[in-house]
C-alpha cells in the first residue's frame, strides 16, 4: 500500500475521471482530489475492476462508508455529541462548518474518525457527515482528538483545506499530523507523513499560525504526561505543509498564569506519566525504548495541563492566544499576549482567566455578519460538549472578552 507521502506526489492531476473517482465517493461533490487517475486505476486493475472490491481494500467498508453518506439531519444543536469544538465558516457557500472529536470512545477506545456537521445559521444544524475515516495502513489506533480546519494554498493546490488532528498509537506518542480534502467537510487523507509535532514528544492540539512573512507554523502543547508542567510550543512547517521545517521553540508553560493550578494528586497518579524525554535514553527498539511507565511520586511533583491552543490576531494587530488548563473553580480557559506582536513573544498572560469554568479549548470565529463568537468545550449530562448556540448570547463582548481582544 503507498503511504501518505507518496500518494501525495502523485497529485498532479486534481480532477478524477468519472470511470474512476466513483471508487470512492458516488458524487463529484464528494471527489478528493489526493487520489489521482493512476493510483485509482491501478487499485481497481488489482481487483479486476471491481470497485466495492478496492474501496474494501483501502477503506475497510464500503457500505458502511456509504451509510455515513446518507446522513441523519439534526435540528438541535444539544442532539450533537462533540468535544473541542472548531468551527470553519465557507463564505461562498453560505454554511458553518463544525468539527470535533466525535468518537463515543475517544479517551480509551479504538479510533473510529471525526464527524462534521454544517449549519447556515448556527441554530440548525446537518449531520453527521464522515469527515475522516483511517485508510487500514492508518498508523494510529486510538485519541482521535481535535481536529481543526483551515483552507490553506499551496503551489498546484489553490484551493484545499487542511486538517491538524491529533492522533497516538499504543507503541507510539501521542502528536498532531495533517490531513487534506478538496472540500471543507472530506473526506480527508493523510498529507503529512505521520505527526509533524517531534516523535519522541508526547504531543497536542496543533493549531495553525501564519505569522508575518506568510511563513506557517503549528502551535502545539507538550503534555504534563510526559513533563509535568505542560508547555505550549511553536514548530515551523514546510510552505506545503507536509513536515516540521526546523526544531520546536518553547512559548511558555501551563505554570506561567497566575491562574492555573497543578492537577490534583490522585488524578495525576492514576495517569501514569511518562518518565521526562530529556533524561531517557532512547533506542532504535521504538518510539517508547527506554521510557519509563511506572508511576512518578507526584506528591512531591506539581503537573500543570496545557490544552487547547488558539491564536488570534486582532484589529489592533496584537497576537492573542487562548488555551485552557485547570483553574481555581474548574476547567479554564485564559489569554496570552505576545509583546513583540510575533510566535517569538515573549508572552504574558492575563492574571485572571477569561473563562473560569465549565469551558475551555476554544477558538474564536466570525459569522457571515461581522460578528466574532468564542467556541469553547462546555461539560454536559452525558458527557456531551457544545459550541455556544448563536444567538444566545455567546459572543465574544458577553464573556468580557472584547476589551481584551482588542476589538
Amino acid at each position: 500500500m503507498p503511504s501518505a507521502l507518496s500518494l501525495g506526489d502523485q497529485c498532479g492531476d486534481i480532477f478524477l475521471e468519472r470511470r474512476t473517482y466513483l471508487l470512492f465517493e458516488y458524487t463529484k461533490r464528494f471527489h478528493n482530489p489526493l487520489f489521482t487517475t493512476g493510483f485509482a486505476q491501478n487499485l481497481l486493475r488489482e481487483h479486476k475492476g471491481d470497485q466495492r472490491a478496492a474501496f474494501d481494500a483501502f477503506f475497510g467498508d464500503w457500505d458502511a462508508f456509504m451509510d455515513e453518506r446518507k446522513a441523519p439531519y439534526l435540528k438541535a444543536l444539544s442532539d450533537i455529541r462533540i468535544r473541542d469544538p472548531f468551527i470553519l465558516p465557507v463564505a461562498n457557500e453560505g454554511r458553518y462548518y463544525l468539527f470535533g472529536t466525535t468518537d463515543v470512545t475517544a479517551w480509551a477506545g479504538v479510533g473510529e474518525g471525526f464527524d462534521c456537521y454544517y449549519s447556515t445559521n448556527l441554530h440548525d444544524w446537518k449531520g453527521p457527515i464522515a469527515a475522516f475515516r483511517p485508510p487500514q495502513a492508518f498508523w494510529a489506533t486510538c485519541n482521535f482528538w481535535a481536529p481543526e480546519v483551515h483552507r490553506y494554498a499551496i503551489p498546484g493546490y489553490p484551493s484545499l483545506y487542511f486538517m491538524l488532528a491529533t492522533f497516538k498509537a499504543e507503541d507510539r506518542f501521542r502528536g498532531t499530523q495533517i490531513l487534506a480534502a478538496q472540500r471543507p467537510e472530506g473526506p480527508y487523507l493523510p498529507w503529512s507523513e505521520g505527526p509533524v509535532t517531534p516523535p519522541d514528544h508526547e504531543c497536542l492540539d496543533g493549531t495553525l499560525h501564519m505569522d508575518a512573512d506568510g511563513r506557517p507554523w503549528m502551535v502545539y502543547c507538550h503534555e504534563w504526561l510526559q513533563i509535568h508542567d505542560g508547555t505550549f510550543e511553536a514548530i515551523p512547517l514546510t510552505p506545503d505543509l507536509r513536515c516540521a521545517d526546523g526544531p520546536p521553540v518553547t512559548l511558555w508553560r501551563a505554570s506561567d498564569a497566575a491562574w492555573t493550578r497543578p492537577l490534583p494528586a490522585a488524578d495525576a497518579r492514576s495517569s501514569a506519566p511518562l518518565a521526562d524525554a530529556a533524561s531517557s535514553d532512547m533506542t532504535s527498539d521504538g518510539p517508547l525504548a527506554g521510557k519509563s511507565t511506572e508511576p512518578l511520586p507526584h506528591e512531591v511533583l506539581r503537573c500543570y495541563v496545557s490544552d487547547g491552543p488558539w491564536l488570534h490576531r486582532t484589529a489592533a494587530g496584537a497576537l492573542l492566544c487562548l488555551w485552557s488548563s485547570l483553574g481555581e473553580t474548574g476547567y479554564a480557559m485564559g489569554v496570552s499576549r505576545s509583546e513583540s506582536g510575533t510566535i517569538a513573544g515573549p508572552w504574558t498572560h492575563l492574571p485572571e482567566p477569561l473563562w473560569p469554568n465549565n469551558g475551555g479549548h476554544g477558538m474564536l470565529f466570525r459569522d457571515f455578519t461581522g460578528h466574532r463568537y468564542p467556541a469553547p468545550a462546555q461539560h454536559h449530562a452525558g458527557a456531551r460538549r457544545h459550541p455556544p448556540r448563536g444567538g444566545d448570547g455567546g459572543r465574544l463582548a458577553a464573556t468580557g472578552g472584547q476589551d481584551i481582544a482588542g476589538e
